[in-house]
């Protein structure tokens, strides 16, 4: 698996198509490369990954980004999974949530640490005074 990059877009609008095909809709593909754009383009809307087999690409997956009252802060959501037929149940969806777990955590310890240092440099500039 890899995170996708702005020149994998149409890889993912075609991606997108087949997984709207499957329920008989009709993927509006403008819309859709503007969604994959603005996601891929600023990591404060979240993260896009390529799911691959043997270096070929596979499927996707997406995690937006929000904020959550109940949480009282920026939570993760899996706002789109797909893996093409011919690769499905062979543990490529399973895989990929996995590695996304492990990069959520991750990120959690990374602002876990930073706001401990924000708040010790906080309490050490309170105590110069």
């Amino acid at each position: 698996m890899r995170k996708a990059n702005p020149e994998d877009v149409p890889l993912l609008v075609d991606l997108m198509a087949e997984f709207y095909a499957e329920g008989g809709y009709e993927l509006n593909r403008a819309v859709a490369a503007a969604a994959f754009s603005a996601v891929i383009g600023d990591r404060r809307l979240g993260y896009v990954w390529i799911i691959q087999s043997q270096g070929q690409d596979v499927g996707h997956v997406v995690f937006t980004l929000r904020y959550a009252m109940e949480y009282g802060g920026i939570i993760a959501c899996l706002d789109d999974l797909y893996v093409k037929q011919p690769w499905r149940n062979q543990g490529y969806a399973t895989a990929a949530l996995k590695e996304t777990q492990q990069f959520w955590l991750n990120i959690e310890r990374q602002i876990a640490d930073f706001v401990q240092e924000k708040r010790a440099t906080r309490s050490r500039s309170n105590h110069a005074v």
